[in-house]
């Protein structure tokens, strides 16, 4: 997903940036943030950041069903 828009960098230049959305399972929030590329590393880092940005994680791991550390 990208803005209908082209943004202004510091560099002077603008450019499509594109935008990572979340949306948290059982929950009626849409989170998102632009990210400067589409690369694995920005789009993890993306993803981790919104995941923070949640501030409320589950209190079980969804995979292995085990408690997270306090």
């Amino acid at each position: 997903m990208a803005p209908p828009a082209k943004i202004p960098l510091e560099d002077g230049t603008a450019k499509l940036l594109p935008v990572l959305v979340m949306t948290p399972a059982h929950s009626r929030s849409v989170i998102g943030r632009m990210i400067p590329t589409r690369k694995t590393e920005d789009l993890l880092l993306g993803s981790w950041e919104l995941i923070q940005e949640l501030k409320a994680l589950p209190g079980r791991d969804g995979y292995a069903g085990e408690r997270r550390p306090s």
